[in-house]
């Protein structure tokens, strides 16, 4: 092979004598070069990384809210607001349309959960992620809710979100 296939695999750092300045031979000038500029770039990936995980810990607090509202009104444990309906694209300014006969007086939106994951594309390896069988039981389903996922022993994505969180508004870690 070429003295780039064969050099390459061997990051600079492991040369054993430091450089006490810049190398001469352009071969090594190169490797060096391009040594730093993969650590530049490593910084700026785990910066952004940070960064990242940062903003999706905010979404995720601010939208909890929101869920909970959803959830208020989807299981008909609270009823909309009239600035909730009018802000909604949904709202009808012409003639409102009737309510469907068998659903007057229902309590909050019967089968909401089985209409949302009904609409939704959702295939695993090609197939149908729900099954019949499925649909019978989401028809009752009254509540739907993410969590973030952590290996046991807590180690895991939301403990890394927690710290990035903390370390980009410069708060210590509970």
């Amino acid at each position: 092979g070429s003295v780039c296939e064969q050099t390459m695999w061997l990051p600079l750092r492991s040369f054993t004598r430091p450089l006490s300045s810049a190398p001469r031979g352009p071969l090594i000038r190169r490797l060096a070069a391009v040594d730093s500029l993969q650590r530049r770039y490593t910084a700026l990936e785990e910066e952004t990384i940070r960064k990242q995980r940062a903003l999706q810990l905010q979404l995720r607090e601010a939208a909890a809210e929101l869920q909970v509202r959803r959830q208020e009104i989807v299981s008909g444990s609270a009823e909309p607001t009239d600035a909730e309906v009018t802000s909604s694209d949904a709202f009808f300014s012409g003639r409102e349309p009737d309510e469907p006969e068998d659903l007057a007086g229902a309590v909050g939106i019967p089968g909401f959960w089985k209409g949302v994951l009904g609409g939704a594309d959702l295939h695993v390896n090609e197939e149908p992620a729900v099954s019949e069988r499925d649909w019978e039981v989401l028809e009752s389903l009254e509540e739907v809710r993410v969590e973030p996922w952590s290996t046991p022993g807590g180690e895991g994505d939301n403990d890394e979100m927690v710290a990035a969180a903390a370390a980009a508004t410069g708060e210590e870690e509970a």
